[in-house]
């Protein structure tokens, strides 16, 4: 016949510390030191769920990392989810026409925050083909996209921080190049503020006067994550 004893949770750790104290006088009549394995099963009640509380909690803490890394064709799925708001319409196109683009000099890449993919760009490896007065072989910063899902969370800012260092990683290069709206004024702020400067004259684009901008890179870039 066994015998089952509830006892509430948050006295089980009392109890069991009871036991094993008196396991620890076993040589004593009526304690035993069977009393002490007894006790330590009794406190693990009350002790297990607490850790795994604290150790979710800690991992909850825990910093996620924001990295970029290249996309292999193949793997487009990966950025397939990034959703584009109406209103980046006209500067950007979806996620979809970009990820067809057939053009084999544009290297594809893409931006992760812990498990999540929340961003797309491109590298362009002759961006004279868009700006004319550049040289052959000049590299361009093009489609970037923040999945409309993920806006509004710093992410942009992220991306444009870790670029220069992770450019310098990826490509011999001393400067990188961009064509945006000139009417897209904050957009233009953004890159402003990740160091990007107005390069030369604007320029006609797709859709209205684009002004071209430049990225100065160094091989000493600094950048917190290796992708």
């Amino acid at each position: 016949m066994t015998v089952r004893v509830n006892v509430p949770p948050g006295l089980r750790l009392t109890l069991g510390i009871l036991l094993i104290v008196g396991g620890t006088f076993g040589f004593l009549p009526i304690l035993g030191f069977w009393m002490i394995p007894l006790g330590i099963g009794v406190a693990a009640l009350d002790v297990m769920p607490l850790y795994r509380r604290l150790r979710g909690r800690a991992a909850a803490r825990k910093p996620k990392t924001f990295t970029l890394a290249p996309l292999l064709r193949e793997e487009v799925a990966k950025v397939k989810h990034l959703g584009l708001p109406d209103t980046q319409a006209d500067f950007v196109g979806t996620i979809s026409e970009m990820t067809n683009e057939p053009d084999l000099l544009q290297d594809f890449h893409y931006a992760r925050y812990g498990n999540d993919v929340v961003g797309f760009f491109k590298i362009d490896r002759d961006f004279s083909r868009t700006v004319a007065r550049l040289p052959k072989g000049t590299h361009g910063f093009r489609g970037l996209l923040i999945g409309a899902q993920f806006q509004g969370q710093g992410f942009g800012h992220a991306l444009l921080s870790e670029l220069p260092g992770y450019v310098a990683r990826h490509y011999l290069v001393s400067g990188l190049w961009l064509a945006v709206d000139a009417d897209n004024s904050h957009a233009i702020r953004l890159y402003k503020r990740h160091g990007w400067v107005l390069d030369g004259p604007q320029r006609k684009g797709r859709i209205a006067m684009e002004d071209v901008m430049r990225l100065p890179i160094s091989a000493d870039c600094p950048s917190s994550h290796v992708d």
